[in-house]
């Protein structure tokens, strides 16, 4: 996945909160047995830009972060299918997004 940058043309400075979101996109047929919520926040950081200051950001997700409570095996299990990665200052405001398949 690409980095982010943000930079801030201000004379002050600002602190600014990258969020993480992680985001279930289109399951294989076969797989739907977990009801997987449609948009998750997993990752947050805070970066502080000076004026005409730019920052690369990034973030690491364990598999673990990817798995759900499933009630039929009283387990925790990994949802297979197609997931989307999306960092912005919030939800609202998506600045990268990226999508990848777990089978």
């Amino acid at each position: 996945m690409e980095n982010i940058i943000w930079q801030f043309l201000l004379k002050s400075s600002i602190a600014i909160l990258a969020f993480l979101f992680l985001s279930s996109g289109l399951f294989y047929a076969q797989s739907i047995t977990i009801k997987v919520p449609i948009n998750q926040l997993k990752r947050f950081q805070r970066i502080t830009l000076a004026s005409g200051e730019s920052k690369a950001i990034s973030f690491k997700n364990p598999a673990s972060e990817f798995s759900f409570y499933d009630n039929a095996v009283n387990d925790l299990k990994i949802q297979p299918g197609e997931w989307d990665i999306q960092v912005g200052s919030s939800s609202k405001d998506i600045r990268l997004k990226n999508s990848f398949i777990i089978e």
